[in-house]
């Protein structure tokens, strides 16, 4: 992906590299970023990480409308409107997605903001397109075996069972923070929990508080922590 004749963003898609301001590249930990946003403005860059518009938009911004069939430069495609709850005609985002590939193709604002992706094609690209745009060679990729994402995404589970337990207290300490840095130290502190596990906590929904979506929450964590003890029993028999 590229901005004003460099390239800015690159996946193969399971490593993600962007350019920072300092024209290096650096790896993000997230692999699922598809939006291309090609402006002398915005970057693929300013849609991720904490403070990245895609994190905020998602915090607040809901769709208003049931996605629609429509068509985009000949593809098949959905259409909605995203915006706040009582968002005004000019505070609301039509969206358009690319229905084979899950590209956002188009944008439209009530403000006159609009961007429009088109001749996206399916079919084999130069390799020549996918070359290292930086100078030296990638960074080793780090290898993450199954057995440790299973052990990152039990500590995950732990921290919310934990914050479903406390909802009470965790809602508590979320509510009189003054801002997210705030709530995060708070809830850190109140669960014990370490950064990612804290950050899951703030990223829940608060349907993930119903006795169904509990239930579900912990019979995961049990069948993870029971894969966990049977693959040690293993390993140590």
């Amino acid at each position: 992906m590229e901005r004003d004749g460099e390239v800015q963003y690159i996946s193969d898609g399971r490593r993600t590299f962007y350019r920072d301001s300092n024209g290096a590249a650096v790896e993000l930990s997230g692999r699922g970023i598809r939006m291309p946003w090609l402006t002398t403005h915005i970057s693929p860059i300013d849609l991720v990480g904490q403070s990245g518009v895609l994190h905020q938009m998602t915090r607040d911004v809901i769709a208003l409308t049931t996605p629609v069939p429509v068509r985009r430069d000949g593809r098949p495609a959905w259409s909605t409107l995203l915006g706040r709850p009582g968002a005004t005609e000019r505070e609301r985002l039509t969206i358009t997605i690319d229905d084979r590939s899950g590209l956002i193709v188009e944008l439209s604002s009530g403000r006159g903001f609009a961007l429009t992706v088109t001749s996206l094609s399916s079919g084999p690209v130069d390799d020549d397109a996918f070359a290292w745009p930086w100078p030296g060679n990638p960074p080793v990729e780090e290898v993450i075996s199954d057995r440790q994402r299973t052990i990152d995404r039990s500590a995950i589970l732990e921290a919310i069972t934990s914050a479903v337990d406390r909802r009470t207290e965790v809602l508590a300490a979320i509510a009189s923070s003054t801002v997210v840095d705030d709530a995060r130290t708070a809830v850190a502190g109140l669960l014990g929990t370490d950064e990612a596990g804290t950050d899951a906590v703030l990223a829940m929904q608060l349907r993930k508080f119903t006795r169904f979506e509990r239930e579900k929450i912990r019979d995961e964590a049990e069948n993870l922590r029971a894969l966990l003890d049977n693959a040690n029993d293993a390993t140590n028999g």
